[in-house]
């Protein structure tokens, strides 16, 4: 039995076989499998369980095995993504701003940079350096980061 479109799910484009722990399970045997990875992808690890044990009642062994090895691939990339460092923790605007290594020191007669020196106690340092390293940065790359964003915080919250 189908239940086409259930209270959880309003805007659910697909026909759902049941709900489970809050989640609508999509009857896989209903859509085609060119878009299984895409809306296994969006669901939660046990919206995909619960999805291949449908086709497993429903006797299809050969997309039941399917879908574990889509769960299985996209449980890996996600494992991939949480452990980037990038990703897991530098939020994006800090990457955004990241300035080059390497900042040119005059255009014409000016200055192109201003160099700024900051003290801070070891501590601070070892936890700069821990940081910096944890994003794949030095630890001036992420200073830098951390001074810009912060400025452009400030000013877009003060300048009309």
């Amino acid at each position: 039995m189908t239940i086409e479109n259930p209270a959880p799910a309003p805007d659910a484009d697909y026909p759902i076989v049941t709900i489970s722990s809050g989640e609508p399970v999509p009857d896989l045997a209903a859509i085609p499998r060119a878009q299984w990875r895409a809306l296994l992808r969006a669901m939660s690890p046990g919206g995909r369980e619960a999805a291949s044990r449908v086709l497993a009642a429903g006797g299809d062994h050969q997309a039941h095995f399917e879908v574990l090895v889509l769960a299985a691939e996209i449980a890996d990339d996600e494992r991939m993504e949480r452990s980037d460092p990038r990703r897991r923790f530098a939020p994006p605007e800090v990457l955004a701003a990241r300035a080059p290594r390497t900042p040119p020191r005059r255009i014409g007669r000016r200055r192109a940079s201003v160099q700024l020196n900051v003290a801070i106690t070891p501590h601070a340092s070892r936890r700069l350096d821990r940081a910096a390293t944890h994003l794949g940065l030095t630890r001036t790359e992420l200073a830098r980061s951390l001074i810009l964003t912060g400025v452009q915080r400030i000013l877009a919250v003060t300048d009309p």
